[in-house]
This record gives C-alpha cells, sequence and structure tokens, in this order.
C-alpha cells in the first residue's frame, strides 16, 4: 500500500487563510485569540489576527508553525518582524496581518481599541463570556 501525500490546502482565498491561521494558533494555545475584520476601516488589510503567546518561545513556536503550515500549502508571507526578539511577531501576508505578542506588549499597543470599529470575526462576539 502506498502513503498518500497530505492533501493540499487552497489559500488562495482570504478567508482560507484566517481560517488555518486560527486553527494552527488554537492548536498551540494561542491566548486571548482575535480576529478582526477590517476591511470597512483600513485600506492596507482585510484582517488582523490578534493572539498572546505565554513567553518567547511560547511566541516564536507559534509564529514558525503559522509560517510553515502556511508555506507548505503555497503561501508566504510577505514580511516578518520581531521573531527574534519574540515580544511581537508580525506576519504580513497582505490581506492578513498575523499578530504575535507577549501579555505586556499587546497591552502597550492595544490593537483592539485602536481598531475598535472593526467587525470581531473570531471569536463571535455572541460566543464571549458575558
Amino acid at each position: 500500500m502506498t502513503e498518500q501525500a497530505p492533501t493540499k490546502l487552497d489559500l488562495s482565498t482570504t478567508q482560507a487563510l484566517v481560517d488555518l491561521v486560527i486553527e494552527t494558533a488554537e492548536e498551540f494555545k494561542a491566548a486571548d485569540l482575535r480576529a478582526l475584520h477590517v476591511t470597512d476601516v483600513c485600506s492596507f488589510a482585510d484582517y488582523f489576527i490578534i493572539m498572546t503567546g505565554t513567553s518567547s518561545t511560547h511566541i516564536k513556536s507559534i509564529t514558525e508553525e503559522i509560517m510553515l503550515r502556511c508555506k507548505k500549502n503555497g503561501r508566504k508571507p510577505s514580511d516578518i518582524e520581531g521573531i527574534a526578539a519574540a515580544e511581537w511577531a508580525l506576519l504580513d501576508f497582505g490581506d492578513v496581518l498575523v499578530h504575535v505578542f507577549s501579555n505586556e506588549k499587546r497591552a502597550f499597543y492595544n490593537l483592539e481599541a485602536l481598531w475598535e470599529e472593526a467587525e470581531q470575526t473570531y471569536p463571535p462576539v455572541d460566543a464571549e463570556p458575558a
């Protein structure tokens, strides 16, 4: 019996990329994961995916795994910032910006407040505890 190659995902759509990033972040236990649909309030991206890592090692592992899975499926970020310092890593996929923060940097930059007019698509707002 021959072994089948894993099925390659089609990451040509923004939503497919967002789904893969969220799935990977969840699997790697990223904290306080959020996806903001910023198309209507931002001219340079469609989504911001924001999460927190619990240590510099955790931030690096989340970021590297997202890059690896996207690369395996034919999608590479156009820019990568901050992995070495591992306080705030940024993956720029053009339509999707992935931010992996330390607790301190996330509180300092507070992107959710800066982009508060954006629609939060993950987790759904009605799914969050009151």
